[in-house]
């Protein structure tokens, strides 16, 4: 029984329901139809209509609203006023207000064109007397449903470098733990109401390999413009997109509008174009320095604090592996061993009354540690890796401050991030969270940055922490003013921003890379770390099957790695820089020949074009086919560790015939009818080159 049918015998039910209206916004592709009633807004139908698949498989809610500990959800906390259709049913305007919040609510749906994509305008307007910070999750759709069996559906929620995953496995987040199996998208926190750091792209997409799907994509959102995102989340359950925002009394504010669109492609590259087509016009990336960009990979001397993957690493005291700051080329020698010349240290300040322990715990005032020989040693250590065609990277926590730091003990208590209650935000014991927006906190952490380069010597500054703490709302004892989650995110890129265009006033081709390079920061600084394989381990469900960011946006710098080698191999197919430290020194004969071909194909594998992902045959393997000015390449990894793969990629009718060498093993494989036949042992990567 159609539902309009249903809501025709609803209607004659009784009075108690007379109210409801069945309405639907359409084109000959799309078909999105919605429950008005008496209870609210509901979603009741999302249809392709170009192969006849429904994508919603019972009512649902469209969005939830909250402020002041009380929650609404669309479908049963509003009240419908009115509503109207225009151009041909193409467009459709809801009124509405909410039954316990002060709120006016007006929901804007079109087609503005042949598309089968749909564009929601969500505004809301505050109709009390005092301000309200106000959380939306728009949409928070639950029942998304495709063509295939649900065993087959597959989510996309572009967190860092991958976050493909078979979404049976996923769940939604829980209130106050994490999930066991955790949606696609960055993690949810709980005390924020809202994911912790924000994804490379927002959008998710909800598909299956026998063909189509459906995604959400945030339309208008942009920091640099004002403009707070929709950050979203993905399960089996539902689908979320996270917002907060700030109303005075009587304002007016539409969020940023979301878009729905279905597909016939049994992937999820339809919804990246999408992003990107919405997106990319606003887009401006820094021009990297070559000798970071080009080189393919960095170096760090060990594991432990140093951020993203390096944190699953054994750490240890920089003293254990040098005497002395002179003898940092030997790091230098370590790096050469894989093939870059990019060293990335930290742990080399002094430790301050924390001496007795790990130096690395005095975050916050970076003075060059005695016991390697101070300020001199130092000095000469960089320049000796100047001297043997090195470049050294130096890390500086941008987040927290030890408390019992010399900053810490002068300004800790009047700089120091507080809660709107105005306790301390304590995320690390005996440290202070650091306000991204404060200027006095800014202007100190540029003037750390410019001592590292200008008096040191130093080529480049890590940000640790910095890209994964977002959405705070803070404020300091000395200004005393609680800023929003929008000006905390706005203040992490201005540092960004201060800090490179500070040192790079000092040396020209200085870099800033920092923990994460994901979100909107990645246009703001030089790349940065990923965690695909470290806490997203999870999310990722312990693999990389596609990387949406390397497809749409190859001008974001990841350097990542992985647990293993089969991991590394996975982060290199997937297109991406390589992390190095101390772990993986004894598979450096291995490692070295991979970093030279990033470095000798980067028109393809650095600055190229991730054109498509050959289809395996094999839910095990993963291939990529890069484009660049010169060279062809496909990389095709074996996430498996004990399955052999032994099968052929799928190629264009423009590849009918090609040749592909093999550049690790120099095997040369030929296509017949549109196949590349290839074997991958267990953990096994391939490189193939077109001759």
């Amino acid at each position: 029984m159609s539902v309009r049918a249903l809501a025709l015998i609803a209607l004659l039910a009784g009075p108690s329901i007379a109210s409801a209206r069945v309405v639907s916004v359409e084109n000959p592709k799309l078909s999105i139809t919605f429950d008005l009633n008496e209870r609210g807004i509901s979603l009741t139908s999302i249809r392709n209509s170009s192969n006849n698949v429904e994508h919603i498989s019972q009512p649902s809610s469209l969005f939830e609203l909250s402020a002041d500990g009380t929650i609404l959800q669309s479908s049963t906390g509003l009240i419908v006023d009115g509503s109207s259709n225009a151009d041909r049913g193409a467009k459709l305007a809801i009124q509405a207000h909410a039954r316990h919040l002060p709120l006016k609510v007006e929901l804007e749906v079109s087609m503005p064109g042949p598309d089968a994509i749909a564009i929601l305008k969500l505004t809301i307007t505050n109709t009390g007397q005092t301000k309200m910070s106000l959380r939306s999750v728009f949409p928070n759709i639950t029942g998304i449903v495709t063509a295939g069996p649900a065993t087959q559906r597959m989510g996309m929620v572009p967190a860092e470098i991958g976050s493909v995953v078979p979404l049976e496995n996923t769940a939604p987040p829980l209130p106050l733990a994490p999930a066991r199996n955790p949606p696609a998208g960055m993690r949810f926190d709980p005390q924020l109401g809202m994911p912790g750091a924000m994804n490379s792209m927002e959008v998710a997409s909800v598909y299956d390999t026998s063909g189509g799907g459906i995604f959400f994509a945030d339309v208008d959102g942009d920091l640099d413009n004002d403009i707070s995102p929709i950050e979203f989340n993905l399960s089996a359950y539902a689908v979320s997109g996270y917002l907060i925002t700030e109303l005075a009394p009587g304002e007016t504010k539409s969020l940023s509008r979301l878009a729905i669109g279905t597909h016939d492609t049994g992937d999820w590259h339809a919804a990246i174009d999408y992003y990107t087509s919405q997106h990319r016009p606003r887009w401006r990336f820094p021009a990297t320095p070559a000798w970071l960009r080009d080189q393919g990979a960095i170096y760090g001397y060990s594991g432990g604090g140093a951020g993203g993957i390096y944190l699953m690493y054994p750490g240890q005291d920089l003293k254990r592996r040098i005497d002395s700051f002179r003898e940092l080329p030997r790091l230098l020698d370590e790096a050469k061993r894989f093939g870059t010349n990019v060293v990335y240290i930290w742990d080399y300040w002094d430790g301050g009354t924390e001496q007795a322990a790990r130096p690395y715990a005095n975050k916050g005032d970076y003075i060059p540690r005695t016991d390697l020989g101070g300020i001199p040693a130092f000095v000469e250590g960089i320049q000796a890796i100047h001297q043997q065609g090195g470049k050294i990277v130096v890390y500086v926590e941008a987040f927290i401050i030890l408390n019992t730091s010399q900053i810490g003990q002068e300004k800790g208590r009047l700089w120091g991030g507080r809660d709107s209650a105005g306790e301390f935000w304590a995320q690390y014991r005996n440290n202070y969270s650091m306000p991204s927006f404060y200027k006095p906190w800014q202007d100190y952490l540029v003037k750390v940055c410019e001592k590292l380069v200008r008096d040191y010597g130093v080529d480049g500054i890590f940000l640790d922490s910095w890209a994964w703490r977002m959405n705070l709302a803070m404020k300091t004892e000395e200004e005393g003013i609680l800023h929003t989650p929008k000006e905390y995110n706005q203040g992490v890129l201005t540092v960004a921003d201060r800090v490179r265009s500070a040192i790079q006033a000092i040396k020209p081709d200085a870099v800033v890379i920092g923990e994460t390079t994901a979100g909107p920061i990645a246009r703001h600084w030089d790349g940065g770390l990923s965690a695909d394989f470290a806490w997203m381990a999870a999310i990722n469900q312990q693999k990389i099957l596609g990387s949406p960011v390397r497809y749409g946006a190859p001008e974001v710098n990841f350097m990542s790695n992985g647990r293993n080698l089969n991991e590394l191999n996975q982060i290199f197919a997937a297109g991406h820089s390589l992390a190095l430290c101390d772990a993986q020194l004894p598979w450096a004969a291995y490692i070295k020949p991979l970093v030279h071909i990033r470095q000798e194909y980067k028109d393809a594998l650095i600055y190229g074009k991730q054109a498509y992902q050959p289809a395996t045959g094999d839910k095990d393997v993963a291939a990529y086919y890069y484009e660049g000015s010169k060279n062809r390449l496909i990389t095709a990894v074996n996430t498996s560790a004990q399955r052999h793969y032994t099968g052929s990629l799928t190629l264009p009718a423009a590849e009918a015939g090609s040749t592909w060498q093999d550049l690790l093993t120099e095997e040369v494989y030929k296509s017949k009818d549109g196949k590349l036949t290839l074997k991958i042992p267990p953990d096994g990567l391939r490189v193939l080159q077109r001759k």
